[in-house]
């Protein structure tokens, strides 16, 4: 899994590339990204 050392914070975060805008997903505490599943099926054709 790839992560990000920020701050002496670890930060999971997923790239699936491509030459299109990017869009960024955050969450907060106690969630996941896989809240996000349905927003990036949704936009994977346009970002």
């Amino acid at each position: 899994m790839p992560y990000a050392v920020v701050n002496d914070a670890k930060l999971y975060f997923e790239d699936t590339g491509g030459d299109e805008p990017v869009v960024l997903f955050t969450h907060g505490i106690f969630f996941s990204s896989t809240m996000f599943r349905p927003q990036f099926e949704a936009l994977k054709a346009q970002y």
